[in-house]
C-alpha cells in the first residue's frame, strides 16, 4: 500500500507543471466567459422581456439551436410548414413566433440580392 501511495505521489509531482498550465488556461477561459456573459446581459437588456424569457426557457431544455430561420415555407429545424399568414408576418417583422411543431423561435433570413 505504501508503495502505491509513493507511486501516486510521484505521478502527481510529474504532472504538477501540466496541472498548473491547465489551471492557467482554465482561469483565462473563465475570464473570457465572464466578459462574454456581461456583453450578452447588456445586449439582452434591449430585448423584449417575454421573448427573452421564452428564449432562456428553450435554451435550458433544448440541446440544439433555439432560434432558427424560415427555410422557404418551413421551419429550418424540423421542416414543418409554417402557415402562410404567420410566415408573412415573420418576414414583415411584425411577429416573432415559435414553430408549432418543435418550438424553436423563427425569424426571416435577410434576402441576398
Amino acid at each position: 500500500m505504501a508503495q502505491l501511495e509513493g507511486r501516486l505521489a510521484e505521478m502527481r509531482a510529474a504532472q504538477e507543471t501540466q496541472r498548473a498550465e491547465v489551471n492557467g488556461r482554465r482561469q483565462a477561459a473563465e475570464g473570457v466567459r465572464q466578459a462574454r456573459l456581461a456583453e450578452r446581459d447588456a445586449m439582452a437588456g434591449s430585448v423584449n422581456r417575454a421573448l427573452r424569457q421564452r428564449y432562456e426557457r428553450l435554451r435550458t431544455v433544448k440541446l440544439t439551436r433555439v432560434v432558427m430561420a424560415l427555410d422557404g415555407a418551413a421551419c429550418s429545424a424540423c421542416f414543418t410548414t409554417v402557415p402562410l399568414n404567420r410566415r408573412n408576418q415573420i418576414r414583415a417583422g411584425t411577429l416573432i413566433d415559435a414553430c408549432e411543431s418543435c418550438g424553436v423561435i423563427l425569424f426571416a433570413p435577410e434576402e441576398i440580392e
